[in-house]
């Protein structure tokens, strides 16, 4: 694997934290070689009490895909339609991918105060398009971030990550979105490959704060993502798959659409949502699971 450097644009971030280990600066300098740009993160002694969840990844179909399209009606009937699959399944925590804000917008006006998401609209059009959403009643955010990534034609854009309290347990969990490149607009696998490697450093970074992590996205791989993520880091995919032997066995029904989770958050009911609802609103599978903090 070969080495490079992040991108030199700055992370942008709030915290309540006074810094992080100076370890965990240079652990991280170490896995990227270049400079190195890190929020200031929380650490703490862990305390658990068992929170249970469902976390999904929902590629939306971005407003703009739709305009003109024969196969898709547009935002404005598709993301209501979102917002009842999100209820329906019951969905605590959601990574969200080409989320547009026109769609922002009218999700915001269906879901009132149900819903929070982050960036939202606080930084921008493009930072709006990969927001993580939980909801209210059993989450609070105790700090976001924002870490950056390479994207078509390896121009550098940002994508959030959270660390939220569950309510009802005060368990914390930190989670984290993408949206990697396609090959849509030329050959993308570098910066794939580049932004993997980034996000592999970053959960090293968080895990080191002693909470769970959570990485969702469109991945825009397959096979390599999985051996990628699960052969660098301590992480593992709610879709299972192995390694024996040194070998990276992926799932046997493998997507672009990820959820990856810390060794310590347990995961059940991996679920790729295929029904003719999800063919009216996306062209991606809904990937969830249900994960627990013992």
């Amino acid at each position: 694997m070969n080495r490079f450097s992040a991108p030199t644009v700055p992370l942008h971030g709030t915290s309540r934290a006074l810094g992080f280990l100076l370890a965990v600066g240079l652990l991280l300098a170490a896995a990227l070689s270049g400079p190195s740009h890190v929020a200031n993160l929380h650490l703490s002694a862990v305390k658990r009490s068992g929170a249970s969840f469902r976390v999904a990844t929902f590629n939306l179909l971005g407003a703009i895909h739709t305009e003109h399209s024969k196969r898709f009606d547009t935002y404005d009937v598709r993301m209501p339609k979102a917002v009842e699959l999100m209820n329906q399944y019951d969905f605590s925590v959601v990574g969200l991918q080409e989320f547009e804000q026109p769609q922002y917008d009218l999700w915001a006006s269906e879901v009132g105060s149900t819903w929070s998401a982050y960036p939202g609209m606080e930084l921008g059009k493009r930072p709006v398009q990969n927001s993580i959403v939980w909801r209210n009643d059993t989450w609070s955010v105790v700090e976001k971030h924002t870490y950056n990534i390479y994207y078509f034609h390896g121009n550098v854009v940002p994508e959030p990550y959270v660390l939220l309290q569950n309510k009802a347990t005060g368990d914390q969990v930190w989670v984290v979105n993408t949206h990697n490149p396609a090959d849509t607009h030329g050959p993308a696998e570098r910066w794939r490959n580049r932004d993997q490697k980034i996000q592999i450093a970053l959960i090293k970074q968080l895990e080191a704060t002693g909470f769970p992590v959570l990485l969702t996205g469109d991945f825009n791989e397959k096979a390599d993502v999985y051996c990628d993520v699960t052969g660098n880091s301590n992480a593992q995919a709610t879709n299972p798959g192995s390694w024996s032997g040194g070998t990276c066995h992926p799932p046997s029904h493998i997507r672009i659409d990820w959820i990856f989770r810390s060794p310590d958050l347990l995961s059940s009911n991996y679920t790729a949502l295929d029904t003719d609802f999800v063919h009216q609103i996306t062209d991606h599978k809904v990937i969830y699971s249900d994960l627990n903090i013992p």
